[in-house]
């Protein structure tokens, strides 16, 4: 008789480095929500080398909007791997005090920042050594990039 097989198993037999690949092509929602697919893929989102929570924040509520800050703060307190490029945006400019410096602790190379309120970067930010280009939409008067550093 021939053993039924479920879909995690399908998943399982994948190496982590093949997890991790195929996750880098979803948008960062979706591989957030791959966690589901099997034991093997819980939380290895975290691995990635880039997040845009841009477009993460289309669907989120008011009412969820702390529960989606703890999400990012946790993510970027426990993020296994340096991380090539960042989008965050913040309703609140005081969310980027907490977590620019946690931006900080990684081998950042690219960083877009948003906020609705005015907001002052911090003087460490323009000379940190990995970070080579620097978008910020803040107070919704502007884009702007700024290159840093040839690559």
């Amino acid at each position: 008789m021939a053993k039924k097989l479920r879909m995690g198993d399908l998943f399982d037999g994948l190496p982590l480095d093949v997890i991790i690949h195929i996750l880098g092509y979803l948008p960062t929602k979706d591989a957030v929500k791959t966690s589901i697919l099997s034991s093997k893929w819980r939380n290895r989102f975290v691995l990635l080398y880039s997040f845009d929570f841009y477009d993460c924040l289309q669907n989120v509520s008011p009412a969820n909007i702390d529960k989606f800050r703890s999400f990012v703060e946790r993510l970027l307190s426990h993020t296994g791997t340096d991380l090539d490029k960042i989008s965050l945006y913040a309703w609140e400019a005081d969310r980027l005090d907490v977590w620019i410096p946690k931006l900080l602790s990684q081998s950042l190379k690219e960083l877009v920042l948003g906020s609705e309120r005015p907001y002052t970067l911090p003087d460490s930010l323009f000379s940190y050594q990995t970070l080579v280009s620097l978008k910020l939409d803040i107070g919704g008067e502007y884009v702007s990039s700024f290159p840093l550093r040839n690559i």
